[in-house]
């Protein structure tokens, strides 16, 4: 972040779901005023999330995350219609970040999510965030016509209190890591 605390004219609240995600933002200027963003890409209905999702295709060197929310599952979706076997739809991969308490519920980590072989679940969050970082910075580069940049803004992530320090320790991670 260039400069200090003076230089933020946008704050960006992004809420990282288990099942959806979305996120808001306030006007330094104006913290009372906070917009909720609803315009998803391939969402079938005006809401204030979108899916916590992610679809992987296969290549030569690996798997690389190719669509992110609605648009993975409708990627998903048409491969599997096609009996294309060559991609990776996942989902609630969140969960993947605090092991104790996948295990509260009863249930093994593999039973909520796999993952792409190679592909950690630091990895597909920090994917996940990258999009999302991108969509964020589409929509504000439109809305404010280039007076805010991504130096200028103040980002907030949520995480469960509850979590243990090494889940929060790897949503930092996966944060820097998608920038």
């Amino acid at each position: 972040m260039a400069g200090g605390s003076h230089d933020i004219k946008l704050f960006v609240g992004l809420d990282f779901g288990t099942a959806y995600s979305g996120y808001a933002t306030a006007h330094a200027g104006d913290l009372g005023n906070v917009e909720a963003y609803y315009n998803w890409t391939d969402s079938e209905v005006s809401y204030c999330k979108t899916l916590t999702a992610l679809y992987y295709e296969e290549r030569e060197d690996g798997y690389l995350a190719t669509a992110w929310g609605h648009t993975a599952r409708k990627r998903a979706l048409n491969q599997r219609a096609r009996k294309n076997r060559g991609g990776m739809y996942v989902s609630k991969f969140k969960l993947l970040l605090d092991h104790q308490g996948v295990a509260k519920k009863g249930a093994e980590a593999d039973e909520i999510c796999l993952l792409p072989p190679g592909v950690t679940v630091v990895q597909a969050v920090a994917d996940y965030l990258r999009f999302m970082y991108d969509s964020v910075i589409a929509g504000i580069t439109k809305q404010y016509d280039g007076f805010v940049t991504p130096e200028h803004i103040q980002w907030c992530l949520t995480v469960p209190a509850m979590w243990t320090d090494r889940a929060k320790a790897q949503m930092r991670e996966a944060a820097h890591m998608a920038g």
